[in-house]
Parts: C-alpha cells; sequence; structure tokens
C-alpha cells in the first residue's frame, strides 16, 4: 500500500513534469514560429513593393494642366462688334426676296448708296462769227448754262452783242485785235463780276454745278444724272439732294431732316 502511494504520488509528478515540458517545447516552437513568419512577411512586403514600383507609370496630367492654364488665363470677353450674344443679327428681305444681313447698319438705307459718276456742269461762252461791218458790226456769241435749274435754259443759246453791250450772261467790255478779225475778247461775267478773256478760238469754260449717277444696289435701282433738289426714293425713305461736289453727294431725309455723305470713290 505504502508502495502503490509512493507510486501515485511520483506518477502525479511525472504527469506535471511532461505537461510543462510539453508547454516549454510548444512556447519554444511558437517563438522560431512567429519569427519565421515575422520574416516570411518582410520578405512579401519588400518583394510586392518592387513589383507595384515596376509596375507604377507616371500618370499623363497634361490636360489637367492645360485645363487649369485656359482657367487661370484672362478671357477678354467680346460684348460688341460682330458678337451676336447680345448683338443679335438683323435680316431684312430685299425686293426680289433673298435677304441681306444687317451687320454694319451700312448694308440698306443711304449707306449703300454709291456714287457711280459725277459729272460737272458747265458755264459755256463760245465766240462763233462777226456780223455787220463799220459802225453796225455785232459779234455771236453762244452761251450755254448746263447748271441751269429750268432745263429748257441748258441748252445753247446764241447771242448778239456790240462792244460795251452784255447779254444775259455777260458784259462786252473790249475787243482785243481788229473789230473784223478780233484775237480775243474782255468779257465781264454778269454771275460774280469775274473779267476772263474769251479768244476766238477757245471758249471760256467755268464749272457751275455738278450731276450724279448713283446706284441702290439693295433694291437693283439706278438714278442718272441728279442734280440739286432732285428726290429719290428708297429703302422706304425719300431724300433731297441738298448738294452735289466732284467728291461727294449730301443727302437729307424729308422724314427727319437728317443728312448722309456719300463719298465718291474715284474721285481724284
Amino acid at each position: 500500500m505504502q508502495f502503490l502511494k509512493k507510486l501515485k504520488a511520483h506518477y502525479e509528478k511525472l504527469i506535471l513534469g511532461l505537461v510543462l515540458a510539453v508547454l516549454l517545447g510548444a512556447s519554444i516552437f511558437l517563438l522560431f514560429q512567429v519569427s519565421g513568419t515575422q520574416e516570411y512577411l518582410k520578405n512579401q512586403d519588400i518583394a510586392i513593393g518592387k513589383q507595384a514600383a515596376k509596375a507604377l507609370k507616371p500618370v499623363d496630367l497634361t490636360t489637367n494642366e492645360f485645363v487649369l492654364k485656359r482657367l487661370s488665363a484672362k478671357q477678354d470677353w467680346q460684348l460688341s462688334g460682330e458678337h451676336n450674344l447680345l448683338n443679335p443679327v438683323q435680316w431684312q428681305r430685299k425686293p426680289d426676296g433673298t435677304l441681306i444681313k444687317i451687320q454694319t447698319g451700312n448694308e440698306v438705307g443711304p449707306g449703300a448708296l454709291q456714287v457711280q459718276k459725277i459729272t460737272p456742269l458747265n458755264l459755256i461762252v463760245a465766240f462763233e462769227a462777226v456780223s455787220g461791218s463799220a459802225d453796225a458790226i455785232r459779234y455771236q456769241f453762244a452761251v450755254t448754262r448746263e447748271a441751269d435749274k429750268n432745263p429748257s435754259h441748258r441748252r445753247r443759246v446764241p447771242s448778239f452783242v456790240t462792244p460795251g453791250g452784255k447779254t444775259s450772261a455777260f458784259l462786252l467790255k473790249e475787243v482785243k485785235g481788229s473789230k473784223e478779225e478780233p484775237d480775243g475778247f474782255l468779257i465781264e461775267l454778269l454771275e460774280g463780276n469775274k473779267e476772263v478773256l474769251l479768244t476766238k478760238d477757245k471758249p471760256y469754260t467755268q464749272v457751275g454745278g455738278y450731276m450724279a449717277d448713283l446706284r441702290y444696289e439693295p433694291e437693283n435701282r439706278s438714278f442718272l444724272g441728279r442734280r440739286v433738289d432732285d428726290k429719290l426714293t428708297f429703302g422706304g425713305e425719300s431724300y433731297n439732294i441738298v448738294a452735289i461736289t466732284e467728291r461727294e453727294v449730301v443727302l437729307s431725309a424729308l422724314s427727319t431732316t437728317k443728312r448722309t455723305t456719300v463719298k465718291y470713290s474715284a474721285a481724284p
């Protein structure tokens, strides 16, 4: 019995020792296992990092940089002129049905009127013949007033005059040369009291005004031989010609009296 009791006491110690030995071995195994696992994970992280570093490419930011550059640049907004956001374009229908785009305002109205030709209107005094003899001698002249407002007065009008006498256009002040075969004449124009020398071979010419040939393209209309005080109607408005020079034509709108000057592009 004593033996069995001693054996039992030693058996329990043996079992306890074996359990402690197993626990100690397990602890040592776990230490090595943890160390190995950490080394493995470390190697895996290095390998993954190298692979990721090799696989990644630089990101192309060209488009983004371009957009940022445009957004940061100063914008010059055009709100007038040909910009139509706040300036809508007007279209106008011509008599033939086609449309005109109104951009500058000169596509229709007096701004679209063209001066095609300007012709000077002259006062012409020409010597033509000697008539009579001795004290009854007379001199024949022809006077043409192209600028006269009365059309019947624009034709050539013959006149006979003696020295010191006058016609409707001039006063004959002096005969140059012989009376029968004069070389020329000193005359004084009644309009302006201007003295001029007129030879027998060369008429005296003085510009007394101008007439113009005009064209209004939007309505395919021409106005030929128009003079001061003539009236024109185009573009839904009537105009009076108030002046014509060798370089321009001046119109006055009958409804508003607003004046418009149309330049002659071929003027000298």
